[in-house]
């Protein structure tokens, strides 16, 4: 029977773990860390007492306080990038209601004063501003760089990086301003020397809007407009045409087409308010300007950012495709919710004796010659969390590992792990006299972790990619940790956990992926 306080409070633990790891290299606010370290204590209390409900409880202030806003955050950048500024500020006021910490309900302020900027209201967004720009505190700091950004006066945020180096080292966020606050001053190779020193940094962030709030200056710049193209398309899908046009004719001036950019300027005219118009006619005065070239080693490391974006993108980084391109994923989604259904319709979900007759894998009975239930067990799930944290899974890894697979050998990895991992529980249950039954789709969700680990694998030894690389630890941490948690919850199966990994692993390095290498790729700098 699987034991949820234990898997709530581990869960909630590893999370507190890696919110202090993150404090510790990078500005986590404080705020954060009294929420998580309160959250924990409730859970740690719940956990020596043996009370299920106080762990439960801390379970459930972190979906609220934790998850919650910072679902809401993400979705108000989404949006704000769109310039959907009415969505923007719900999502950002109920954030700052679940987090009233580290200043997030003045970011309505930041969210009122871009509407302002949009409805071509300038003087305007300046005054909401400037009431709280001068505080020392993250919401000055961020209205100080949102006002510069108005008026475009990228030389004052030069001024203040110079004056608070710390906070440009830690803060992602003011790290991208300065960096387009180095291209619009004409110090494209500043800006490149600026994202040489930080290169390991920027690799690290996991939101990839955020890394691209930095990437997407950097590459327009530096004339890359191919990377600056692919950006716009990868995380800004949504923003209004003026500005993908902008920074596509900013990449092309860059890149030295002169009359091309002017001529992409000009057409931008008519459509822009004040505010766009004021920084597209700053934009055609440096058509007139000459464009230093970059040497070698500076155009060096742009060709290698461009190379590592394509492999972010190849090795599915960027997020899965859409429900409508991943059928096998949510195929199976179905069967296993069609299976649970049955279960309730047959009010047994939690009663073993029911899964049995269902077809949960039991040691004996498949020693009998019933095989078919190292099939059957695998869309069996005991109670709904279990079915839950599957699924969930299920439904992050799987149009990725489809897309990047095909629909066959995706589902031939899923299966086989699935029945593979079954079958090395049922063989330790035969060697070890152990006669329970076990059900779940975890050791086929396993199997594409394994999968995915194999082809980052095979990327990182065939290309070098970092994102390969990257993806590939990644998938190794989780299942340490998925083994770490299994030894502390002996509910779950630690030998079907792990086979599963492993057998999905070496299948896909039997099978292949579709990941293709590009015709062309620049070589790596020195890092």
């Amino acid at each position: 029977m699987l034991n949820w306080p234990d898997i709530v409070f581990w869960m909630l633990a590893a999370m507190g773990i890696a919110t202090v790891a993150r404090w510790r290299r990078s500005a986590v606010p404080r705020g954060w860390l009294m929420v998580m370290a309160t959250i924990l204590a409730l859970a740690l209390v719940g956990y020596l007492l043996g009370r299920s409900w106080l762990v439960g409880l801390a379970g459930g202030l972190w979906v609220v306080f934790v998850l919650g806003p910072a679902v809401l955050s993400h979705m108000s950048l989404q949006w704000s990038a769109r310039e959907a500024y009415g969505p923007a500020r719900m999502a950002a006021l109920l954030a700052g209601y679940l987090h009233p910490f580290d200043g997030w309900l003045e970011s309505t302020r930041f969210i009122d004063a871009f509407a302002l900027a949009g409805r071509g209201d300038a003087d305007g967004a300046v005054a909401l501003l400037e009431p709280i720009r001068h505080l020392d505190t993250p919401v000055g700091q961020r209205a100080m760089i949102l006002r510069c950004r108005l008026t475009q006066d990228w030389q004052e945020i030069l001024t203040w990086a110079r004056a608070h180096p710390e906070r440009v080292d830690r803060d992602d966020d003011s790290l991208s301003h300065v960096i387009r606050a180095l291209g619009e001053t004409g110090d494209v190779a500043g800006m490149v020397d600026l994202y040489q020193r930080q290169r390991a940094r920027i690799e690290r962030i996991t939101l990839p809007l955020l890394r691209d709030s930095i990437r997407l200056p950097f590459f327009a710049f530096a004339g890359h407009a191919e990377a600056t193209e692919r950006i716009l398309g990868q995380s800004f899908p949504g923003i209004p045409p003026i500005s993908r046009a902008y920074w596509l004719a900013t990449a092309r001036l860059r890149a030295g087409e002169i009359d091309a950019a002017r001529a992409a300027f000009e057409r931008l005219i008519p459509d822009a308010n004040a505010v766009w118009e004021k920084a597209i006619q700053r934009r055609m005065a440096a058509c007139h300007e000459p464009i230093p070239p970059l040497d070698e080693s500076r155009q060096a490391l742009v060709a290698a950012e461009a190379t590592s974006l394509e492999a972010e993108i190849r090795f599915g980084e960027r997020g899965p495709p859409s429900a409508s391109g991943s059928p096998v994923t949510w195929s199976l989604i179905g069967l296993n919710l069609f299976a649970f259904a049955l279960e309730l319709a047959l009010d047994g979900s939690t009663d073993i004796h029911l899964l049995h007759r269902l077809g949960a894998l039991c040691p004996d009975c498949v020693g009998r010659g019933e095989w078919w239930r190292l099939l059957t067990s695998t869309f069996l799930h005991f109670g709904p969390l279990h079915l839950i944290m599957n699924l969930a899974a299920l439904a992050m890894l799987g149009p990725r590992a489809e897309a990047a697979l095909g629909w066959g050998r995706a589902l031939t990895v899923y299966l086989v792990a699935g029945v593979g991992s079954m079958a090395t529980v049922a063989a330790q249950g035969w060697i070890e006299g152990n006669h329970g039954c076990t059900v779940g789709a975890s050791g086929a969700v396993m199997g594409l972790i394994g999968a995915t680990a194999a082809m980052m694998l095979r990327g990182w030894l065939r290309e070098g990619a970092v994102a390969a690389r990257n993806r590939g630890l990644a998938m190794a941490g989780v299942v340490f940790g998925q083994m770490v948690i299994d030894t502390l919850v002996p509910q779950l199966s630690f030998t079907g956990h792990l086979s599963g990994a492993a057998i999905g692993f070496v299948v896909t390095l039997l099978l292949g992926d579709r990941i293709t290498r590009p015709v062309s790729q620049a070589p790596q700098p020195p890092r």
